[in-house]
């Protein structure tokens, strides 16, 4: 166990270090303007455009996340 001085505050946006995680914020911009391209095309009937923005902003958001993880794997 360690007290409050020697371990970092971990949370969502900040990496195993407690650093803020700037990738971690692009990541989750991105698949909330996703949601919200959904949202607005299931609403207003703007089906083809807004499906291939969905897939492109959450490709976009999960994508660099997912191959930092593995960059980050192969490096240690």
């Amino acid at each position: 166990m360690c007290d409050d001085k020697e371990c970092p505050k971990v949370g969502i946006m900040t990496d195993d270090q407690g650093n803020p995680s700037s990738m971690r914020w692009m990541s989750m911009g991105c698949v909330v303007v996703a949601v919200l391209i959904a949202g607005y095309a299931m609403l207003y009937g703007k089906g083809d455009p807004g499906i291939d923005l969905t897939l492109i902003f959450l490709v976009a958001g999960l994508a660099p996340k997912t191959f930092q993880k593995f960059a980050e794997k192969m490096k240690s």
